[in-house]
């Protein structure tokens, strides 16, 4: 089974690039994760204009100064909505430590889904993880004395199948020897020489998998792809 957890957390989290938004009722809104592990984060996200800089002469020397300043390895505004008045902008950045941590902890158990927002107040995060290990989550974020508050928990349901025959049977072998636990009761090396295939082949099965449920999952609330 699937879950889905929304969760704020205390925006220290997100350091370095939440000083940017500190003490100035600023907001981030990422609305299309494009590539993340546990070292970097390649995201779309969506900023005012009053909250960054109405002045196109100027906005390359910004955007040299944040990267500087706060860790981000590239920034690109890709288009300006003169209406709505909003940047939408293409970040990479370094995945910030505690976030790295998590992802390295949890590895093929958790996965992070748009949309995230960024403010002053905290970083509202959405997360799909294999039901079980949803205590263990909320123990590593105690550990690490992060602030955190539960703002929806519930059971992902799909309207159809969503998966082959034999992702089916893969996922669902990988669930029933532990692969998914924290810690793990067994290791990829042993699932795959019992369904007699390789590692590899496993590994790419369990990836298109978890990719559909996530693509399915993201359709089923209407978020655009």
């Amino acid at each position: 089974m699937i879950s889905h957890l929304t969760i704020n957390l205390n925006s220290d989290v997100a350091e370095p690039i939440s000083t940017f938004l500190k003490g100035k009722n600023k907001e981030l809104i990422i609305s299309d994760i494009i590539f993340y592990d546990c070292k970097k984060i390649v995201y779309r996200a969506r900023l005012r204009k009053s909250d960054f800089i109405d002045n196109l002469d100027k906005i390359k020397l910004k955007e040299e100064r944040i990267k500087e300043k706060y860790g981000v390895k590239y920034f690109e505004i890709i288009n300006s909505d003169s209406t709505l008045k909003m940047y939408s902008i293409l970040i990479i950045q370094n995945m910030p430590p505690l976030a790295g941590e998590l992802l390295s902890k949890f590895n093929d158990s958790v996965f992070i889904i748009p949309p995230m927002i960024l403010n002053d107040w905290g970083l509202k995060v959405n997360l799909l993880a294999i039901s079980g290990i949803l205590e263990s989550i909320q123990n590593f974020l105690q550990e690490n004395t992060i602030k955190y508050e539960v703002i929806k928990i519930g059971n992902l349901e799909f309207g159809s199948k969503v998966l082959s025959e034999r992702e089916e049977i893969i996922i669902k072998r990988a669930y029933d020897a532990g692969y998914f636990e924290q810690p793990r009761r067994n290791s990829m090396e042993n699932i795959s020489d019992n369904l007699a295939i390789t590692k590899s082949t496993f590994m790419r099965i369990l990836r298109k998998a978890e990719n559909k449920i996530i693509k399915n999952y993201l359709e089923e609330i209407g978020m655009e792809l």
